[in-house]
Parts: C-alpha cells; structure tokens; sequence
C-alpha cells in the first residue's frame, strides 16, 4: 500500500490512528507489530547519518561541514574521526564554541576527539525491539550502529525504525511525512512502538537485556 495525495497532514494521521497504527488498540494489531519487532534485526532498518573525517584535518573543516548543513532542520549528523582509516572517536561541536575563529586553521580536530564509546549505540544484528528500548533511553533518540567486527556502520534513529516496521507491513509511506517525522524525531504515524515494547515486556515475552538493568 503506498500512500499518496496532497493532504498529509491531521486528516492521514487521523485516519490512520483510527485504523490502529498510531494507538495499536486492536489485539490482532498488536500482535503483529510484536512479531515484527521480533522477527527484523537493526541491519535492516538501519540509515547512515553520520560524516567521518581525519583526525589531521582543522576545526575549520568541522566548521565548513557545519554550514554546508546548517539548512537542514534534522539533528546535526554525528561527525565520528579517523586516523588513516581508523576509528578513533568522535566530535561534537563543542570547540566551534569555545574556540576563537582566529585559531579555527590551525588547532586539529586531534585535540577534541571524544571516545565513540559514549555515543549510544546497538549492534546491527540486534532485534528492533531492542533498538526501541535503547532509542527511548538515549538522550537525542538515535543510536550508533556497529557490526559484528565492532566498526562503526550506520544509524537508526525513531524513524528509520518504524519505517522498517511499516514496510513489512506493506505500508509505503511518501517522503513529506518521512521527512516531518525526522525533523520532530518521532515514530512515523505516530506509532506507540515503546508501549509496544513494554507490553512485550509485561507479557513476557521477551526480557529487558542486561545491560539496561541498571539504568531501569
């Protein structure tokens, strides 16, 4: 099904949370959304909203990257740094903001670089499921998606996610929606997928991983 037209608006969303996407009230709904939670792994909802650069380039490259985005009204894409093809971490905007212009050519991003280990992230083979937990407890609602060998490899973030659900339900959504949701950084369609979860969680059906027992 793929939805089309020019009213994208309340009336979509009104129609569509009637019919049980926005407030999954309908048991049989539910069900299906849990098995699809359970049944698609991070790698196939994943984008890659992240740039790299060297550890050896300048903040002005950081600031030139910057501006070149500064239109987009999505979260600033996370800026992850190398050194001859390596990862070493990542950068914030930080020292844009607490580094004179006039010194911008020549202090190196070397000097600012962050470990990659504090950015919140998952595993690409993980269930959705459990992506939905680690998005909800992630402080800007994204993740950093690594591979089995422990590399960097893409995104997800609350859209990139439910867009993967709606798909193997057969819903094709259009780009204006695609696009809002990412500005707000909500669920497409507004889709309760974190009630979703925690309802699998009572039922026990699955269990709240390890490593966010101590968080909870």
């Amino acid at each position: 099904i793929c939805i089309k037209g020019g009213g994208f608006g309340g009336l979509w969303l009104l129609m569509l949370g009637w019919f049980g996407l926005a407030s999954s009230r309908s048991q049989n709904q539910m069900l299906i959304l849990q098995k699809t939670l359970c049944d698609l792994v991070v790698s196939q909802a994943s984008g890659r909203r992240f740039r790299v650069l060297e550890e050896d380039e300048s903040l002005r490259r950081l600031s030139q990257m910057r501006v070149v985005s500064a239109s987009d009204k999505q979260l600033a894409e996370w800026v992850l740094v190398c050194r001859s093809g390596r990862w070493i971490g990542y950068i914030n905007d930080q020292p844009l903001n607490e580094i004179p212009v006039q010194q911008w050519d020549e202090r190196l991003l070397a000097e600012f670089v962050l470990p990659i280990s504090d950015l919140p992230s998952i595993g690409e083979k993980a269930p959705l499921w459990e992506a939905v937990i680690a998005l909800e407890r992630s402080s800007d609602g994204r993740l950093l998606v690594f591979n089995l060998a422990g590399l960097p490899c893409g995104t997800l973030d609350r859209v990139d996610l439910s867009k993967a659900v709606l798909k193997k339900l057969g819903l094709t959504i259009p780009e204006p929606i695609i696009n809002s949701a990412r500005i707000q950084n909500i669920y497409l369609l507004g889709m309760a997928l974190p009630q979703v979860v925690d309802a699998m969680l009572a039922s026990r059906i699955i269990e709240l991983p390890d490593r966010f027992k101590e968080t909870s």
